[in-house]
Order: structure tokens, then sequence, then C-alpha cells
């Protein structure tokens, strides 16, 4: 394996905002490192809901066996339960299982053009896709590592037709298992490249297809008792059918959001690959069939096409797709368009993968806030989630808000509690942020409360602090904290980046 400079150079860009603090989407801990923590450390947090017994709607086996290693070495043989070393350990195995995976698999994908397949590896190391939304612990980069090698699998069978490939078809037969109980969204970008391998190779090799067909069957029977074991279930726990039969569900889908039919392909696929959107259409009519016809672009559309038809669309549902998209981009002969895509994903890079919410790791990385020592009562209000597991903390309650009859209410708050106490207030409005921190002050006067809270929303916490029957000191501010959920163009200090922590107290 041979890198130039500038390859090396955008790679260790890439490892460095791997290590960064930012925090794009709050699944990227509860649906991994809040569950992992738990089942390795032994300590309290919050469960998600795909995790609670009554919903079984995700699957401990691609965790176990992807972070497994990990998390045993560390907690178990160095027995080290620093958060920041957890964290960016897992962060780095995502990226170099990344850059890894990608190099090797477009060795199969892209056989025949040395030339484009260096420069497709070139397009994927230069973007902020990679540097960012891959090396943090999403589902969904577990999803492209197992995409990109049954993509793969797929390109050896249909490179040498004839042959018989029974072990190949044994490993893509668990692939496939391990893509689907990952993600419920898998069989999306497999379906119409599958279609293609299926007609062009299984139909004339039909021990392989059984061969198959079998693999996924008793690895998915596997999987499921594992599952049912560690949920503690009576009843089989078959995750992917349960993650499946909730998101059919439009009702369960409005309290995540709903979003336009045409939010991928006109806001999230431009959001990923800017001005790389321009050449995801054929130029010239020769281009058509070898376009439309390759098993990267079949998975594209038929990602996009499948994805589409759920009303819930998420940008990085499609992150998957970037190292397909770049196989296209390679064949640009443009040097200026490269510029630009390298301007593009440096900026990007920047915003999302450096200072993106990165205040919330930033503040929970620090000594006085985890590990071996009680807390009080901390609130967080107007940022992401507090990733719970970053606590260390076995003695942890958590409660949250929740909409009941369109009302926002807390859940099992407990306003007698002193300490060990997270409440995430998510989003919500200054009246009842105000009644949560008065509620625990009038139940004890000497209570410390601590709040957590962007720079942004900092006009309104002053609204609550500038009451003179609370004493406020800020015991930690950062300003790497770019909060972009709360801008409003009539008051400017919502541009105002940072993170800070009050301690309160009845005066």
């Amino acid at each position: 394996m041979h890198l130039s400079k500038f390859e090396i150079l955008a790679i260790s860009i890439g490892i460095l905002i791997a290590i960064q603090p930012s925090y794009i989407h709050p699944d990227e801990h509860f649906q991994s490192l809040e569950i992992l923590a738990q089942l390795f450390y032994g300590i309290n947090g919050t469960i998600p809901w795909e995790y609670d017994l009554i919903n079984g709607a995700r699957s401990f086996v691609p965790l176990i066996l992807y972070y497994g290693p990990v998390y045993y070495l560390l907690a178990c043989i160095l027995h080290i339960n620093n958060p920041s070393i957890l964290l960016y350990c897992v962060r780095l195995q995502h990226a170099l299982s990344f850059l890894l995976i990608t190099y090797m698999s477009l060795s199969y994908i892209v056989p025949n053009s040395k030339a484009c397949r260096s420069k497709a590896y070139v397009y994927v190391i230069t973007s902020y896709v990679t540097w960012s939304f891959q090396s943090h612990s999403f589902s969904n980069s577990i999803e492209t590592l197992v995409l990109l090698a049954t993509i793969a699998t797929f390109s050896m069978q249909l490179e040498k037709s004839t042959q018989n490939y029974y072990l190949l078809s044994i490993f893509q037969g668990i692939l496939i298992t391990l893509g689907i109980f990952n993600r419920m969204t898998f069989p999306a970008f497999v379906f119409l490249p599958s279609l293609m391998v299926f007609w062009k190779y299984y139909l004339n090799h039909w021990r392989s297809f059984m061969l198959l067909i079998l693999t996924i069957v008793v690895t998915s029977f596997i999987f499921i008792l594992i599952d049912t074991n560690i949920y503690g279930s009576s009843i089989y726990i078959i995750a992917p059918m349960n993650n499946l039969l909730y998101n059919v569900s439009v009702d369960n889908l409005s309290q995540h959001g709903l979003h336009p039919r045409y939010t991928h392909i006109l806001v999230n696929l431009p959001q990923l690959i800017g001005p790389g959107i321009l050449y995801m259409i054929p130029h010239h009519k020769n281009q058509i069939k070898s376009f439309f016809m390759s098993l990267p672009m079949l998975s594209i559309y038929s990602a996009i096409l499948i994805l589409s038809l759920f009303p819930h669309q998420e940008l990085r549902f499609l992150t998957p797709l970037v190292p397909f998209i770049c196989i296209k981009l390679a064949k640009c002969k443009s040097p200026i368009f490269f510029k630009i895509w390298v301007m593009f994903n440096l900026t990007m890079g920047i915003i999302i993968g450096v200072f993106h919410q990165s205040g919330i790791v930033d503040i929970l990385t620090q000594q006085i806030f985890y590990a071996d020592r009680d807390i009080n009562v901390h609130i967080w209000w107007k940022s992401y989630s507090p990733p719970t597991w970053m606590y260390m903390n076995d003695n942890l309650t958590v409660s949250t808000t929740n909409f009941i009859d369109d009302i926002e209410r807390i859940d099992n708050i407990d306003f007698n509690m002193h300490e060990n106490y997270v409440i995430d207030l998510k989003g919500s409005d200054l009246k009842l942020t105000n009644e949560t921190i008065w509620n625990f002050m009038k139940n004890d006067a000497m209570r410390k409360i601590t709040l957590f809270y962007p720079s942004s929303v900092e006009s309104k916490v002053l609204q609550i602090l500038n009451n003179t029957h609370i004493q406020h000191k800020k015991i930690y501010h950062t300003r790497r904290h770019l909060d972009l959920d709360h801008f409003d163009i009539n008051d400017l200090s919502t541009f105002i980046p940072g993170f800070s922590v009050v301690e309160l107290q009845y005066a």
C-alpha cells in the first residue's frame, strides 16, 4: 500500500478530526457506547427505547462483535474507566477500520482500473464524512463497513461468474445477516445489487445460492438466541423485525421527526457530497449503461429509492453511499473541481468534525464531572442529550422530558433527590426549566444544582439567574462548542459559540 504525501496528509487530518470531542447526533452514543458501558462496567445510565425489553428493536450482537474486543481490553484487562480514553479508542478503531476496509474493498469493486481506484480512494480520504461520521460510533458506520465488504463479494462473483464460490457465499451470508441485525435499513443498500448478482451468478450456481440462504438462516437464529439471552426475554427477540414494525408506523416516526419524501435526494445528499452532486448524473450517452448497471451505482439508487419511502430521513442514513459516490467522482478530470471538493470538505470537517456540539463531550471528559465521585443534581438544557455513560457512575439516575397530550413533562422526576441525578431538559421552554430549578430549590434551600447550557441561550439563562434568590457561580466554560440549533437573527448573542456550567444555590 503506497501512499503519496497528499494522501498521508489527508489521512492525518482525518485521524486528527476523529479524536476531536465533536458530537454529531445522540445516536452515536445511545445506540452503542451507552449500552456497552453498562454491559462492561456495570454503571447506570440511559436505556434507549430501542434496547428496552418492551421494544427489543436493536441487536446486541453487532455491538459485541465490533466493540467487544476493545471494551474487554480496556475494562477487563487494563481496568481503564476514563471516558475520554474509551471514546477516542473507539473513534480510532472506526477511522482505521474504515480506511483499511475501503482500500481493500475498492480493489474488488474497481478491479480493472488502478488509476480510477486510487483516485476514488483519494476522494474517500478527503471527504468530511470519512473524517467525522465514519469515525463516530454510529450504527451507520458499521453499516458502511459491512456494505463495502458485501459489494466486494458481489463484485468477485460477477468478475468470474463461471466459478463456484462456496466459502464466499458463506461469508456473504454472514455479512448480510450482520448488516440486517445492525440496521434494518441494510437491505435497501443491497436490494438492486443482489438482483443483479442473482441474475448473473446465482441462477447458474444453485448450490452456492442454497448455501447462502442456509447461512443467513443459521446465522440469524444464532443472533436471535444471543439477543434473547441478553435481553432476558421469555420469547424470542427478533430485533430487525421489531425495528421495522416500529418504523412503519408514522405515529412512532413523528416522535423522531417527519420529513418530506424528497429530503434525502434534495437536502441530505447535497450536504454529504457538496459539489459532487453535479457529477451524479451521466453527461454522455455512452456513459448511461455503465453508469446505471455498476454495483456501486445500483446500491446508491436502491438505497435512495427505498429509504425515501420512509418519512423520517436523517443525513447519516446515506453515509454508507459516500465511498460509492467517490468512485463516480474519480472519473472527473477537472483539477478545479477537486480543489472545490477539498475546500468544501475542509470547511465541513471543521464545523461538523471539530466544533459541532463539542462542549458536551469536552465537559464530560473533565475529572470534576465523572468517575469515582458523587455528583449533585445536573440539569442539561438546550443541548444534545448528555451521554450519561461518560459519568461512569454506578449510582446514576436519569430523567428526561417527554410529550404527553402535547404537554412537555419530565418523566419520573424526583425533586427530593440530592445527588447522582441527571435531568435532560432537551429543548424545553424557559417556563419548564425555571419550574424545574425552583422545585428543587424549594424542597431544600441548601441543595446545589449544576446547570449545563450552550452560550447561544445565555440571555435566556440570565432570566433565571438574575433572580435575587439564586446565587450562581460559573464553574466551567469552553468556547469550543458550536450550537447550530438555536440561531435567532433577532438576537445576535445566539451566534456566540461556547458552553457553560453554572452552579446554583438558593440565596
